[in-house]
């Protein structure tokens, strides 16, 4: 704790008789005067000026004791000033805080026990504690994000330089990295903060698997295996993720989805790799688009990070091991026994003795979708009508039988029980935005025996420029109906549906790869 300074009058101050009296009471009571102690000589506490609350979330979390970390070692000492428990908002407040502990520069530790309750899942109490922290200054909101950019801070990085990092590895604006994302969560960026702080950071801090703040910063060029499947030298083929290592002016690194594959030792046209039958179109920042070599896409560096793909978006944790000097053989062994195979069944006894050189890595990650990009396939049909006459063309409720007259398709689902007939949901549009939902027979193409099967809401809106309509509370299946115009035509879309799983991979590094390579006698790719 560093000491008060003392501060001399200003330069406009003057010497007068009742200011020479004040000093010489202010001297009497440096000597041995008692009257900075109390009647019983005792020497009374600093003054107390203030006190410090805010809120703890990852949901609002209940049961949390936060502290000013004083003595930097983030924990919250008994001697640290603290709060009592959070409640059932998350609320916290530091009272009695001297001057000296306000303009320490101390960051704001949250100790979450086992126990504490997390307001998104109330009725299961959190099983392993964890601690969450905010930069000195920033105690309004603690959370995991906030948590992530004090580590920045305590990696050496200036606060400023923490908050730039982190929000290009999270892809959100940096004015978000504060917020109350669960009271905001149609705010930009609300929803990657609050699918990252509940997948990826908090299980990362009860776990003890390890975070990284790491600024994209320029290299050479450099990729990864994504997946990888050998024959023989004139039969195998490579999916890699190539980088050009050159952050763009929002700090996040561009990527390319590449392959390559050789049948009889020919190679296969590139672009044939990533044929889809039928066709898929996505929309995109970047327009609709179909993915391919050309497409780039950005990801964050550190962990966790978020990465977009052909306009789906990512959230990844990683760790990186080092294999220099290591058998190539052992290595191949342990990715394909990792649970994250991305070497197919090469048999490590093709590689004989070769070693791994300097610099040489595998990226162990964990990946979750938490968003999918809109898509369309031209098979699936369209409606011969702009977007904007589907309301009046299928005005609901529908009065009398449901059909394909009165009331729009929204996919097909399977039978309710083995070997019965394919259902149809329909809908048909309300005038006040709400969509009424129909659960029909599949029938020989035809829509039979439709019952009623709820209401939700529609909406007309753009995405990435294109004109869509998307529904909420739709009867289940596994991808949402988007309706979805494009040059007049309104498309069947559809939006894959997020699911919680995340899925590992380990992946060699191009050195790597190129020692894997040369021992089994084929060109690796150049980085």
């Amino acid at each position: 704790m560093k000491s008060p300074r003392f501060r001399g009058p200003g330069r406009d101050a003057r010497f007068t008789p009742q200011l020479a009296g004040l000093l010489g009471a202010v001297l009497l009571a440096g000597c041995g005067g008692s009257s900075s102690n109390n009647s019983d000589g005792t020497t009374p506490p600093p003054a107390t000026t203030a006190s410090r609350s805010g809120l703890v979330i990852d949901g609002p979390i209940r049961g949390a004791t936060v502290c000013l970390d004083l003595d930097g070692d983030g924990q919250c000492g008994a001697s640290e000033p603290a709060s009592a428990a959070t409640d059932a908002s998350g609320r916290y407040e530091i009272a009695g805080l001297t001057e000296a502990q306000l303009a320490s520069g101390a960051a704001f530790v949250a100790v979450v026990p086992a126990g504490a309750i997390d307001a998104d899942r109330p009725d299961i109490p959190i099983a392993t504690a964890f601690t969450l922290k905010a930069p000195a200054g920033k105690g309004e909101v603690i959370s995991p994000i906030t948590t992530l950019v004090q580590l920045g801070v305590a990696q050496g990085l200036t606060l400023a330089q923490a908050e730039t990092a982190v929000a290009a590895q999270l892809g959100v604006p940096a004015t978000s990295l504060y917020r109350n994302y669960v009271a905001e969560p149609s705010a930009e960026g609300s929803a990657t903060l609050a699918a990252v702080a509940s997948s990826s950071i908090v299980p990362a801090l009860q776990s003890g698997e390890p975070l990284e703040v790491a600024p994209a910063t320029a290299g050479a060029n450099r990729y990864q295996v994504g997946d990888f499947a050998f024959t023989d030298p004139q039969n195998w083929s490579l999916r890699y993720l190539v980088t050009d290592g050159q952050p763009g002016p929002d700090g996040r690194l561009r990527y390319r989805d590449r392959r390559e594959q050789w049948i009889g030792g020919v190679a296969t046209p590139e672009a044939d790799l990533f044929a889809e039958d039928p066709p898929v179109f996505r929309l995109t920042a970047d327009g609709v688009i179909q993915c391919g070599p050309t497409v780039v896409n950005t990801t964050g560096s550190g962990s966790p990070y978020q990465s977009d793909y052909c306009g789906d978006s990512q959230l990844t944790r990683r760790t990186t091991e080092s294999v220099a000097g290591q058998a190539v053989a052992d290595v191949i062994r342990r990715i394909q026994t990792s649970g994250g195979n991305t070497l197919g069944n090469l048999d490590p006894a093709l590689v004989g003795s070769a070693v791994m050189p300097a610099g040489a890595t595998v990226i162990h990650r964990t990946a979750r979708t938490i968003d999918y990009a809109v898509r369309y396939r031209p098979a699936d049909g369209s409606l011969a009508m702009p977007i904007t006459a589907l309301p009046s063309n299928f005005p609901g409720p529908v009065n009398g039988t449901v059909g394909g007259l009165n009331s729009v398709s929204l996919g097909t689902q399977a039978p309710t029980t083995a070997g019965g007939e394919n259902r149809r949901p329909r809908a048909a549009f309300g005038a006040d935005g709400t969509a009424y939902y129909y659960l029909c027979d599949l029938v020989d193409g035809a829509s039979t025996n439709c019952v009623e099967a709820g209401t939700g809401t529609w909406q007309a809106r753009p995405r990435h420029g294109t004109a869509t309509i998307e529904f909420t509370n739709l009867p289940a299946a596994n991808n949402d109906r988007v309706f979805v115009e494009v040059d007049g035509q309104t498309y069947y879309g559809y939006r894959i549906r997020p699911q919680a799983t995340e899925i590992p991979a380990s992946r060699l590094d191009h050195l790597a790869f190129g020692a894997v390579a040369t021992a089994l006698g084929i060109t690796a790719p150049a980085p």
